[in-house]
Order: C-alpha cells, then structure tokens, then sequence
C-alpha cells in the first residue's frame, strides 16, 4: 500500500491489498509482511514500501510497490513582536 506521513510523524502500516481470489477466498494462505524504507527520521521526499513472503498453493502470488510520500513539518509560528524585539536585540 501506499500513505503519507509528515516528517518526525508516525511511520503509516503497509498493507498488502489483493484481487484476483476465487471461490470465496479474500487472502492468500499465508499473508505478507509489509514494510516501507520511511522512518520517522526520514526528510521530506518519496519512500518505497513494499509487500513478501504471501504464499498460498492455488494462487500465484505477485507484487506491486508502493510509495509513502512524506512531507515537511509545519514551521512553528513566529514568536510575538515585542519577544522577537528583545530577541534581536540580545
């Protein structure tokens, strides 16, 4: 799956999605481990995540990428006049 985060935030799950499944099923036998290469140290910029390990006896198992876009932080709001007055000064 894919997701978005914001710099120092929380890293999105990585889900596998499926199709194809016949005759009732919804998921293979054993299901995929998901993982992205994003962290919460990552900087702003697009991240690969990626699904393995699915295996069930009557499918053929393929996978498709996804990215995680992580964005920049919000810059904090300026401080007050009359602090950034004192702070310019000293």
């Amino acid at each position: 799956s894919s997701g978005t985060m914001v710099a120092g935030g929380i890293v999105p799950t990585i889900t596998a999605g499926y199709s194809g499944f016949v005759a009732g099923d919804t998921t293979p036998a054993s299901l995929p481990v998901c993982s992205t290469t994003a962290t919460s140290a990552s900087p702003a910029g697009t991240y690969s995540s990626s699904c393995t390990g699915a295996n069930d006896p009557n499918y053929t198992i393929s996978y498709v990428d996804g990215i995680v876009t992580v964005t920049a932080a919000p810059l904090p709001p300026p401080p007050p006049p009359k602090l950034a007055d004192w702070i310019a000064r000293n």
